[in-house]
């Protein structure tokens, strides 16, 4: 981020009093869980420029380790989010929807296995509205978004999403209230 923006923002953020200085004057978040909630509030999933397409596979992980492994061969971002990053993260409940954040559509999505899809859709291919999606993005055998978009961006999935978010938040964002 330039650093005219992170400079407001933190100037914002203390004046919420939401920041604290440690002994070396290093700043964090005075309550991280505070400040997770209030983003989730104002999180638009739908700024995301979003997909749907079908892929052939007997299950959510099938699908998410063959599709991993055709982006892998493309010289672009790209990294799970939602149900499937989750799973990844906690091994909470399966999933059959799988997620990913890509630098741009493909032109091409049939080299992947994808078939566009209006119902029935297995996975959803996103591009986000800026590069701070790909902030943070772990290696767990599949590039995974941060633990913190992969929360945020579970509030526009079906299935057991809101209970993968809570656990994933049990397990991964485990700083002090």
């Amino acid at each position: 981020l330039p650093s005219g923006t992170v400079s407001k923002a933190v100037q914002r953020l203390d004046t919420l009093n939401l920041l604290e200085r440690n002994c070396a004057k290093e700043l964090r978040a005075r309550a991280p869980s505070v400040l997770l909630d209030s983003w989730a509030q104002r999180y638009q999933f739908s700024d995301h420029s979003l997909r749907k397409y079908h892929m052939v596979a007997r299950s959510g992980s099938e699908a998410l380790q063959a599709l991993a492994a055709r982006l892998s061969q493309q010289k672009r971002k790209w990294a799970a989010t939602g149900l499937s990053a989750a799973w990844l993260y906690t091994s909470f409940a399966g999933f059959r929807l799988n997620t990913f954040l890509l630098e741009q559509h493909p032109t091409a999505p049939d080299a992947l296995g994808l078939r566009p899809v209006e119902r029935g859709e297995n996975v959803w291919l996103l591009v986000p509205k800026d590069e701070q999606a790909f902030y943070g993005m772990v290696d767990l055998g599949v590039w995974c978004a941060h633990p913190v978009q992969v929360y945020l961006d579970l509030a526009a999935h079906h299935e057991r999403a809101a209970e993968a978010a809570q656990e994933l938040r049990a397990q991964r964002m485990t700083w002090r209230a």
